[in-house]
């Protein structure tokens, strides 16, 4: 069954959840209710609206209600419908998030219904619970012969259900005042609770005068629980703390190295690059040895494009391991296949010149464990190098 669902009451002056442009008609509802509780149907074409406001019991002047709103069907029996709120209402009492019973009286214990959006959702699966399972039969289409600008109109929960259908029929707003004050089960709970709080006042002076006489053999065991504790967690914390001081310095290093790696073929680059511009202006001067100077500069552009290529996949593998530095301090850790190479088909690492990959003599062994750092292209990026995803599972 679809519908919407309100929350409205006086936590700090009024409020409701979700605000909305109802906002004035719910705060009219509220004001006008008399009685003990208040069941208020609103019906513009089909859409119906039932809002129910009831008092906050041993309070001072507070209020509590629901909205439901539904679209095309109407309820036939509105004191059924009025014990759901009653048991929504009484929900809410017993588990103490939007309301709290605290020395004989209850109070609300938010300023704004938003600040628990997790009850809202709690309560709003209530009534889906129970209408779904339960009530759902009482819902039926509104027939076309619901009379439409007859104004308001007030009864009582005392009156016969097709009284008050009648009224829902005939007119555009119905009031359905509820006046009994007789001990409801909210009454009954609320007395159980002030009984069960000066039990446990009771309980509580005579569990301090036992404290009293423990108290010191009860200090000295928990203090030394805490300092064995703590010295288990300090001797714990520190042994995490210096194996991660070793992996970070042994990274830093690897780091470094590459880094003066790549120093190297960046030199190497810009040599190169002078000997090419060198070899253009001989080209110029000697026309008689063109193709052999040709053919030099090929060459050595080709040692520049290797070169290049190695900085590359140098910078990228200094990238992964300043991640795997990162990735230490924040405790997280990259993904741990198993070799599964067998017969001759061994997994070989591989190393990356541009887009192709250079297969090695070096393999690892059959289901050794291996940490992989980066995948692309087919390949695995493995502290030994490259390796095929094939050769890899999980």
């Amino acid at each position: 069954m679809n519908f919407s669902l309100y929350v409205l009451g006086t936590p700090n002056g009024y409020d409701q959840y979700p605000l909305d442009t109802n906002s004035n008609k719910f705060q009219r509802v509220l004001t006008s209710c008399k009685t003990e509780s208040q069941l208020s149907i609103f019906r513009t074409n089909q859409l119906m609206q039932y809002v129910y406001v009831r008092k906050v019991p041993s309070s001072n002047g507070l209020y509590f209600g629901f909205c439901l709103v539904l679209t095309g069907v109407y309820c036939l029996n509105c004191h059924t419908l009025n014990d759901l709120f009653d048991a929504a209402f009484y929900d809410v009492l017993m588990k103490g998030e939007l309301l709290r019973f605290q020395k004989d009286k209850y109070s609300y214990t938010v300023s704004k219904f938003a600040e628990n959006a997790d009850e809202i959702k709690r309560i709003n699966q209530f009534f889906k619970t129970k209408l779904e399972n339960e009530l759902e039969r009482l819902f039926v289409n509104i027939p076309a012969s619901f009379r439409m600008g007859n104004g308001s109109f007030t009864i009582s929960l005392k009156e016969k259900a097709s009284d008050i259908n009648n009224a829902i029929s005939q007119h555009d707003i119905v009031h359905i005042t509820n006046d009994e004050k007789s001990v409801s089960e909210l009454e009954r709970t609320q007395k159980m609770l002030s009984d069960l709080y000066s039990k446990h006042q009771q309980l509580e002076l005579e569990y301090r005068k036992v404290l009293n006489q423990k108290r010191n053999f009860k200090l000295v065991a928990v203090l030394s629980l805490i300092v064995i504790g703590c010295a288990v967690g300090f001797w714990l914390l520190n042994n995490l703390l210096n194996d991660k001081n070793l992996t970070i310095n042994d990274l830093r290093s690897d780091v470094a190295s590459k880094n003066r790696t790549i120093t190297e073929y960046e030199i190497q680059n810009d040599s190169l690059g002078q000997k090419i511009f060198n070899l253009n202006q001989v080209v110029k001067r000697k026309n008689d040895s063109i193709a052999l100077i040709k053919s030099e500069k090929e060459d050595l552009n080709n040692d520049l494009s290797y070169c290049k290529e190695e900085v590359l996949a140098l910078k990228a593998e200094n990238l992964v391991l300043s991640k795997k530095i990162s990735s230490s301090s924040s405790s997280s850790s990259y993904e741990t296949y198993e070799v599964y190479a067998s017969g001759s088909n061994k997994a070989y690492t591989y190393y990356q010149c541009g887009s192709n990959y250079i297969k090695t003599d070096c393999y690892y062994s059959d289901y050794q464990k291996v940490t992989v750092y980066l995948k692309k292209d087919g390949y695995a990026l493995t502290q030994g190098g490259y390796v095929r995803l094939i050769d890899l599972r999980k």
